[in-house]
């Protein structure tokens, strides 16, 4: 079943002069055709390998290698483009579960940055760009989604990444699956040599093989060394087993002798163990029959005790009738064979206890000629067991180069009393000296060990300075060429700016201090100078806009006091504005609720007169102060007035002289009903002021002259008028609207104008500080210069190890020397092969040696053990032999005794015969027996 990943298309979107394409896959493979210069190279390598580990350097992109294509060429590829966000991906699928899975990048180019913003992701979850996923935000505009977007569209599940490394590894494990990350970049490497070669040229078999040959790793001399080091080891294992599995065939024949024996041992074994399971069984027996033995005695007991009971009777009868027939005359004859036959019987008895005693002494002999044959019989084994040890120690004594007593197998032999403290003391002290020569060869082996790798490293690191000096050289050859591009770079740049600018000598000064660079940021005297002009320029850009900007504040102020003008108009429809005075006594006025209202509000002009005139009579109210002035009806004045005595205010009164010809000929009164109810009122104020010269009162006149009180003067001839009648209040307060309109629109033309120049200028700086962002920042200047400082201290550290390895090669080389000569005067009676395998071996075989004399001396303290138990019963036997031969005695002295006494009791008894008592006699007996009898049963009961 096919279950791999195929890939099935390619996407490309706003990369490049792609705006949104995708190129579908046959089976994992696609073909590309075109003339030379259609696009074919850069369409492939925007997939194979940057999507493979999303590394963009240009080296990676350029299938022939060099550094000409870099990535922002591919999205800033107009210079109106200031910003690009680009995306590529290559979507993958299993034939047979139809899963898909994406991998992809984000791009985004800004112009005058250097590094190009990268994100990488990983689509897992089965959707599907431009299906499922889109990386737009609308298809009328196809504008690209963000990085931040794109990670939220993603969600969980999926893998989003802005680190190039976490991406290639996530690549692997979720296509390749290589155990490291090594081998994939291995593949990535192969696939880029194999891409390099044009199929328009000659393309052999050996252009592939060169190919593939460099796309392998260089072995080290390190892994050259370990692996000849292996092989080495491989020859010696391969002789170590043949070794052991000769070792392995012997050892095969001994262990089925052994087990011969093994069985065998088994089988006596197991003979015994039947013997004693059968007399197990016997004895066993024999307490079941014990048992029933003593069921038996207890009822034989239960008896005795009623027979007893009978015979306690018979014993009084008995004992009268002995006593009747004891002052008989065979009493004498009766008493003298009682005596002898109680002789006869202590003389059977110690008969008894002789046999008792011979019979135990002769089974003490048995037992002990039994235990001798067992301790001769270990003593065999014995014997053996230290003579097969004898032949391991002789084994184990040449293993381990041993020429130290060689007579110890004679002495252990035919001494029972040889000290082994000699033996184990000379072992020992002879272990302790080729374990010493042993750590001298080890140390040796080391130290040569150690004088091999130092050489070795000493090659490898004086190639290691060769190659760092050949570096060190063209860096110093690379660092002139940077300088005379950053020289051009830096004249192409001027050529191209539009504010910025540099002085020729300052020019002049900045190229001066290119050539003569040697170390790190000296190019910033450079960008200094650059900084200095551009902050020049910037400040007299700075000082005009500051200049309109200030001018653009006091117009702003004045149109904002227009507005805050307009606005009054148009909210309050009062076209005038209120006097301090007035705003107070309004207060006041209104919370007593005392009617009021200005003059020109109660007033108006009558239709007959001419605007000269109306202008004539407003300004002079006007100027006399009374048109603003305000009315309160004659019944709330004094109470107005008393309220308002500690406020400013101007309340109309009316005269008490008035004049016929006044200014009620011109003025009428406003149609309201403050008017209709204080109309007279309002007119004995208006008829107060003559309209014809009048030295004596208040007047005004048309030719344009008023008096009130002491005051007496001209009115302006150019008013407009605007107070008196509510049309003309209402016109004016449009007019003033539409002029304060005007007014407005002509400051915020004069705003957009400086707004203009201002933008200009912000634009300027703006642009200033562009070209100056991208000015040529001497970035290459300064990471050479850093490769040639990495490059002069690598080399100064690697010329100082070269010194302390070749000190280091001297002190290992004197070391080698003295520890030879060490090994030498060491050495000079062993013949012991010099190698650490050889004397481990020799140290192994001195301590089986020690385990072999170890066990010598215990098998051979034992048998000495044993020995001494056996002349113990040896001993004993002589001592059992002498007490039979006095028991022996002792039984023949007895048994002459035991003679005579048998023929005095014959005689005694004929005797009895003889006076005729015999049937007295027999009753005395029987008498007797019965008397003497029952004591002894008594005591047996009773202990019973």
């Amino acid at each position: 079943m096919n279950n791999r990943w195929i890939a099935s298309k390619f996407g490309l979107f706003n990369f490049w002069y792609y705006e949104n394409q995708e190129f579908d896959l046959a089976d994992g493979k696609i073909l590309f055709r075109g003339t030379n210069g259609s696009g074919k190279s850069v369409t492939t390598q925007s997939f194979i390998p940057l999507l493979l580990d999303g590394d963009k350097r240009p080296n990676r992109i350029d299938p022939f290698g060099t550094k000409s294509r870099k990535i922002e060429n591919y999205l800033l590829t107009d210079d109106k483009i200031e910003d690009r966000i680009a995306y590529l991906y290559m979507q993958f699928k299993k034939e047979d579960s139809n899963t898909y899975m994406t991998i992809g990048m984000g791009l985004r180019a800004k112009k005058g940055r250097q590094q190009v913003e990268s994100c990488y992701f990983i689509l897992k979850d089965g959707r599907q760009i431009n299906k499922d996923l889109m990386l737009y935000k609308n298809k009328e505009n196809m504008l690209p989604i963000t990085f931040k977007q794109l990670e939220t569209a993603l969600g969980n599940g999926n893998f989003y990444t802005t680190s190039q490394q976490e991406y290639m590894k996530k690549v692997n494990e979720n296509l390749f699956g290589y155990s490291d990350i090594e081998s994939y970049k291995e593949l990535l490497n192969l696939l880029i040599s194999l891409r390099s070669p044009k199929l328009s040229k000659d393309f052999k078999p050996t252009v592939i093989y060169e190919i593939l040959k460099d796309s392998l790793t260089t072995l080290s001399d390190d892994d050259l060394r370990t692996m000849a080091e292996s092989m080495d080891n491989m020859d010696e294992l391969n002789n170590k087993v043949e070794e052991y599995e000769k070792s392995l065939r012997a050892c095969n024949k001994i262990k089925a002798e052994f087990d011969k024996y093994n069985a065998l041992s088994i089988y006596k074994v197991a003979q015994k163990l039947k013997t004693k399971e059968n007399e197990v069984k016997k004895e066993e027996k024999n307490i079941d029959s014990l048992k029933f033995t003593i069921l038996e005695n207890k009822q034989v007991l239960k008896d005795e005790v009623n027979k007893l009971n009978e015979l306690q009777s018979e014993l009084e009868a008995s004992k009268e009738s002995y006593n009747k027939l004891e002052k008989s005359e065979a009493k004498a004859i009766k008493e003298e064979i009682t005596k002898e036959e109680n002789r006869f019987k202590n003389i059977l008895e110690k008969l008894e206890k002789i046999d008792v005693r011979k019979e135990n002494k002769i089974k003490e002999e048995i037992e002990n000629n039994k235990k001798i044959e067992e301790l001769e019989s270990y003593i065999y084994k014995i014997d053996k067991q230290i003579k097969d040890l004898l032949i391991d120690e002789n084994n184990l004594r040449i293993d381990a180069y041993y020429k130290e007593h060689d007579d110890f197998e004679k002495e252990i032999l035919t001494s029972n009393s040889y000290s082994f403290n000699l033996i184990l003391e000379s072992i020992s002290n002879y272990e302790k000296l080729i374990s010493e020569i042993y750590q001298l060869i080890v140390k040796y082996d080391s130290v040569k060990k150690q004088n091999e790798e130092l050489e070795d490293k000493k090659y490898s690191k004086e190639l290691d300075i060769k190659v760092h000096k050949n570096k060190l050289n063209e860096a110093l050859e690379y660092l002139t060429t940077i300088k005379t591009e950053t020289i051009e770079k830096i004249n192409k740049y001027l050529s191209n700016t539009n504010t910025l600018t540099i002085e020729k000598n300052i020019l002049e000064e900045i190229y001066n201090i290119i050539n003569s660079i040697k170390d790190r940021y000296e190019y910033n005297k450079v960008l200094d100078l650059v900084k200095e002009s551009k902050n020049n320029k910037e400040e007299k850009l700075k000082d005009d806009k500051n200049k309109l900007s200030l001018k653009k504040k006091e117009i702003t102020n004045d149109k904002n006091k227009l507005k805050t003008e307009l606005e009054k108009i148009i909210n309050d429809k009062e076209v005038f504005e209120e006097n301090n005075w007035f705003t107070e006594a309004k207060t006041i006025l209104d919370k007593e609720k005392i009617p009021y209202k200005k003059l020109y509000e109660c007033i108006d002009f009558k239709e007959n007169l001419l605007d000269e005139e109306k202008k004539i009579i407003e300004s002079s109210l006007l100027d006399m102060g009374i048109i603003d002035s305000i009315i309160v009806p004659n019944e709330y004045r004094l109470k107005a007035e008393n309220l308002l005595k500690n406020n400013t205010y101007k309340i109309l009164c009316k005269n008490e002289k008035t004049n016929k010809d006044n200014l009620s000929k011109y003025i009428s009164l406003e149609e309201d009903n403050f008017t209709k109810e204080y109309s007279n009122d309002i007119y004995s104020i208006i008829e107060s002021i003559s309209i014809n010269t009048d030295e004596n009162n208040t007047y005004i006149d048309l030719d344009n002259n008023f008096k009130i009180g002491i005051i007496k003067g001209i009115t302006n001839t150019e008013y407009e008028l605007k107070y008196i009648g509510s049309k003309k209040r209402e016109q004016y307060r449009l007019e003033k609207i539409s002029t304060l309109e005007n007014k407005i629109e002509e400051l915020n033309i004069i705003l957009e104008n400086l707004n203009e120049n201002i933008n200009k200028i912000d634009n300027s700086i703006e642009i200033l500080n562009k070209e100056y962002k991208e000015f040529i920042t001497g970035e290459d200047i300064d990471e050479e210069i850093k490769l040639i400082e990495e490059i002069e201290i690598d080399l100064r550290t690697k010329e100082k190890e070269l010194i302390s390895i070749n000190e280091n090669i001297y002190k290992v080389k004197k070391d080698i020397k003295e520890i030879s000569n060490l090994l030498f005067e060491e050495t000079e009676y062993i013949n012991i092969p010099k190698n650490t395998e050889s004397y481990q071996s020799v140290i192994d075989s001195i301590r089986e040696y020690k385990e072999v004399i170890n066990e010598i001396r215990q098998a051979y303290n034992k048998k000495n053990s044993i020995l001494k138990e056996t002349e113990i019963h040896i001993s004993i036997n002589e001592a059992v032999k002498n007490d039979l031969e006095i028991i022996y005695e002792e039984i023949g002295t007895l048994k002459n005794e035991k003679l005579t006494l048998t023929k005095n009791i014959e005689s005694l008894k004929n005797a009895l015969k003889s006076l005729g008592i015999d049937e007295i006699e027999k009753e005395l007996d029987r008498l007797s027996n019965i008397i003497s009898t029952y004591p002894t049963f008594n005591i047996f009961v009773n202990r019973k």
